[in-house]
């Protein structure tokens, strides 16, 4: 048996019909699509959800994504009779990546928003500046 087709989330994924693997890594990637979406429109104050939430909303749905899709290679792995373990290591370093990805979202944009908060010119109510 290819331990290498073992190394790929993929190659485990496609023992589940073909669009609903598509659908799985869609979904391991959709929380950083998020946080950026919904990061900047927290931040912004276009939403009413606080930022704190969609950034711990994101964090812990890329947590769930990559213990799902873990417990699937599990479940696929066993079914296959396949005993080797080193796709699941490839899996939760990606998880771990992606996590470390969004964390570094998080702090670009509370960097981005803290210079524009300083860099935006106080103005009265008559439209004045003031600053």
């Amino acid at each position: 048996m290819n331990v290498m087709l073992q190394i790929l989330p993929v190659s485990v994924l496609m023992r589940v019909p073909k669009p609903i693997a598509i659908i799985l890594i869609i979904l391991f990637f959709m929380p950083v699509v998020f946080q950026l979406v919904a990061g900047l429109k927290a931040l912004r104050g276009k939403i009413k959800i606080k930022f704190r939430i969609v950034s711990v909303g994101s964090i812990a749905s890329q947590i769930l994504i990559t213990t799902s899709l873990f417990a699937l290679m599990v479940h696929n792995s066993k079914e296959a009779g396949i005993r080797d373990g080193l796709g699941f290591i490839f899996l939760e370093l990606m998880g771990v990546l992606m996590i470390v990805v969004i964390l570094l979202v998080i702090a670009a944009q509370l960097i981005i928003y803290h210079k524009n908060k300083k860099t935006t010119p106080i103005t009265c109510k008559n439209n004045d500046t003031l600053i």
